[in-house]
């Protein structure tokens, strides 16, 4: 991940309670762990076969920002 947009976004989501949502494997727990700092969240490779990201995140689960707000990872829903 590059980094671009990051900053923005965090003001964006800052205040607010904010869900993640998307197809399996895009990095939106990629994302998250770029937002906020320290989360850890599970990310997997892409597959070499299909150059796709791999479903990892299996449960709804919220994390406090620390700019303020909070934010919702869930997994893949499409």
């Amino acid at each position: 991940m590059r980094g671009v947009g990051i900053e923005p976004l965090k003001e964006a989501l800052r205040g607010r309670a904010s869900v993640i949502a998307g197809p399996s494997g895009v990095g939106k727990s990629s994302l998250l762990n770029a937002i906020q700092p320290g989360l850890g969240l599970r990310v997997g490779e892409v597959s070499k076969l299909t150059n796709k990201g791999m479903h990892t995140t299996s449960h709804l689960e919220m994390f406090p920002l620390d700019g303020g707000g909070s934010v919702v990872d869930t997994p893949g829903m499409w």
